[in-house]
This record gives structure tokens, C-alpha cells and sequence, in this order.
């Protein structure tokens, strides 16, 4: 369920304002791999959380380029029933942050997004 929250996020373009090297996907290294062999060209790359160097109250910094970064995070609750929801965050800095509220519906055995807040 993870997966369809960073599929959205991703399909958004949060970083175009930017100067963005990288955009890391919290989450299991495997699970962030299968991501990045999804969108192989996402300009800017998808990188794994180890290659971050975080901050406080500042921008997170690619390891690899010394340049700022962005981070996405998608967590879900445990389902109830056929339903469940999910929050998915983008954050660049404190000035750069946001969310969305994903309601997220079983359908025909497949997660699907019903809304998005």
C-alpha cells in the first residue's frame, strides 16, 4: 500500500522549484530499490535513505553531491476491513513541507486510491 502513496507523490513535482539532486524514499532498501528500478529516469534521481545526510531544521543533503535534497514518506495504517488510510509527506527543509491524507480501498483484492486530501 506503501507503494501506491510514493506513486503518487512521485507523480507530482515537488522539486521542480528547486535545486534538488536527489529525492529519497523513506522506507525498507529493498522496497526503495523496487521503486527505483520503476522510475529508472525521475529526474531528480531516486536515491536510498542511507545516501542522506539529515539536518536539523534544514534542508537534507545528498551524500553524493553535497546538495540539497528532498525526502518522501508514505505510512499506513493497518487496514480495517476494506479500507485504511495513509499519510504521504514531502519535506525540503521547513520551508519546503506538506501532505497529503489518502483514504485507500480493497477492491477486487487490489489497493486502490480512493481519495486524496
Amino acid at each position: 500500500m506503501e507503494g501506491l502513496v510514493y506513486g503518487y507523490l512521485l507523480e507530482r513535482d515537488f522539486w521542480s522549484e528547486g535545486d534538488f539532486s536527489a529525492v529519497f524514499l523513506k522506507g525498507r532498501d529493498e522496497d526503495v530499490a523496487a521503486f527505483i528500478r520503476k522510475f529508472p529516469h525521475h529526474v531528480p534521481p531516486l536515491k536510498t535513505s542511507d545516501r542522506v545526510k539529515l539536518r536539523e531544521a534544514s534542508s537534507p543533503i545528498d551524500k553524493e553531491t553535497g546538495k540539497p535534497a528532498m525526502l518522501l514518506a508514505a505510512i499506513v495504517s493497518d487496514p480495517s476491513g476494506d479500507t485504511t488510510e495513509a499519510i504521504g509527506t514531502w519535506y525540503a527543509g521547513p520551508a519546503v513541507t506538506g501532505k497529503y491524507v489518502f483514504r485507500l480501498k480493497r477492491v477486487a483484492g487490489t489497493w486502490t486510491i480512493e481519495s486524496v486530501k
